[in-house]
């Protein structure tokens, strides 16, 4: 099969493509074609390092007053709102949301120490979100970004289509990759970063991932929370971007998609070890300098590898001797995040 033929892959029905890897290995030489090309095409006109100071800003009329403005920012944001373009029932929203309200904190624990920590076994992804730096140098910021983004979900997400505030949430972050793209072609032409393939595999981080951590802290889930977990975050994952061919129509398919992307694009990475460190030392000096008691909590590295496991702790630069956190200390994190939230919100 030539290189051509496996590119057009991108499109057709699920279980046809998805029968070999030759979908997901199409999905890394792909982008985003809509909004790359639009963008690019505005670029050309608005000037990159203005748009480079816009995307910055987390307000979309900012980017209005980019001149000349096209008419293609509202052809973008036609992409994103209005309905959903898969399946999506108001009693899976119902259940994943009281889920996450249940256990927001764990959810966010997870995230941090588990869901970004497992996408840096990508070496190529890792060389991204190295050279765009925000998650090296200041990566607390970063998963205090990606906080809030869950949060915009979970209170945003409807059976009929994301709001107006969604819309906007999903629409800054599909420019954002994009924008990481163009600029990653002037260093790499040869790589697409935050490629179909990659974006999966983070789609898969918040989905799958986040359920398998919340599991090893002892968190019962049931298989029909489990679904209607998945169908939110494909459908965020649609949204930004991810062609609805990649997207697993339930569990088994999300685990099994899961395995042919670490076995494609997992290898250890210098990146990857400087993300992990950057990411260990930040946490680390966090619960230090709000004195939360040593002796109960573990590490981050500790945590990471609780998560992780033995080999992929390896892959991202953990020690192997490194003793893994347990259950209970995990546990004991989330109770301590949860009485932080309670704190700032009173």
């Amino acid at each position: 099969m030539t290189a051509d033929q496996t590119n057009n892959l991108i499109g057709q029905p699920y279980l046809k493509a998805l029968s070999t890897q030759q979908v997901l290995e199409a999905g890394i030489r792909t982008g985003d074609a809509t909004f790359d090309g639009i963008v690019t095409e505005w670029a050309t006109s608005a000037g990159q390092d203005e748009m480079m100071a816009a995307f910055a800003s987390c307000r979309l009329q900012d980017w209005r007053t980019l001149t000349p403005l096209p008419s293609s920012l509202r052809q973008l944001e036609t992409k994103i709102e209005g309905r959903w373009h898969l399946p999506m029932d108001d009693g899976s929203v119902k259940l994943a949301k009281g889920f996450f309200e249940e256990h927001k904190s764990a959810v966010f624990l997870v995230l941090g120490t588990y869901g970004l920590p497992y996408c840096y076994q990508s070496a190529e992804g890792a060389a991204t979100l190295l050279h765009s730096k925000r998650l090296h140098t200041d990566p607390l910021a970063r998963l205090a970004e990606t906080a809030q983004f869950i949060d915009a979900v979970f209170s945003e997400i409807s059976p009929f289509g994301p709001s107006s505030q969604l819309t906007e949430v999903l629409l800054r972050v599909r420019l954002v990759h994009t924008l990481v793209r163009m600029m990653s072609a002037r260093h790499r032409p040869e790589y697409v970063a935050i490629n179909q393939t990659e974006l999966l595999g983070t789609g898969l981080s918040f989905s799958m991932v986040v359920l398998r951590g919340l599991r090893k802290m002892g968190i019962a889930i049931s298989p029909q929370v489990t679904e209607a977990w998945l169908q939110i975050w494909n459908n965020i994952s649609n949204a930004l971007g991810v062609d609805k061919v990649l997207l697993p129509p339930d569990a088994k398919a999300a685990w099994a998609t899961e395995q042919r992307i670490a076995k494609l694009c997992f290898s250890p990475s210098d990146q990857a070890n400087a993300l992990t460190q950057s990411l260990c030392a930040a946490l680390d000096a966090n619960l230090m300098a709000n004195n939360v008691g040593a002796q109960l909590v573990p590490k981050a590295s500790q945590m990471l590898k609780f998560f992780l496991g033995d080999q992929a702790s390896v892959t991202i630069g953990i020690a192997p001797d490194v003793l893994p956190a347990t259950s209970w200390q995990l546990s004991l994190m989330a109770q301590y995040l949860k009485w932080q939230y309670a704190k700032m919100a009173s």
